[in-house]
């Protein structure tokens, strides 16, 4: 009877570290597509495509939940995309603001234009403050 336990527990010790010897795999490559996720999402907010570069982001949130340490560098890198996202709105809306100021465009369409400008600026100003924070939070954890 023990002979036969005995058999069992090597078995099971055996599956284990198979398991876990394949987990570290997969996690290991999961990491490896992380970053390379990461690094496309740097390289869209160099070219200024912000949606993509958002996008790559909520890819690694919804694929890679595991991979902590580069969600941690997709959560510092979200504002500043969404700060320069945002940047380039509100600069569209002014051109707009003034086209329609020549066009004698009606109160209406100017008042829409002047809201969602604000619209943008208020969001904006989370988004900085979410870079502040976070730059806060990372040098209080580095020392």
């Amino acid at each position: 009877m023990f002979k036969e336990v005995n058999i069992f527990i090597l078995i099971t010790i055996i599956i284990s570290s198979c398991v876990s010897s394949s987990d570290k795999n997969i996690e290991k490559q999961d990491s490896i597509k992380a970053e390379m996720l990461i690094t496309k999402a740097n390289e869209s907010l160099k070219m200024n495509d912000h949606k993509l570069a958002l996008s790559l982001l909520d890819s690694i949130d919804t694929l890679y939940s595991g991979q902590i340490s580069v969600r941690r560098k997709a959560m510092i890198l979200r504002p500043r995309v969404k700060e320069l996202q945002l940047m380039n709105e509100i600069q569209q809306l002014d051109s707009l603001i003034v086209v329609s100021e020549i066009n004698q465009d009606s109160e209406e369409q100017m008042f829409q234009l002047q809201l969602s400008k604000e619209k943008c600026e208020r969001q904006l100003q989370v988004a900085r403050n979410q870079i502040v924070r976070l730059e806060n939070d990372s040098s209080m954890l580095s020392k």
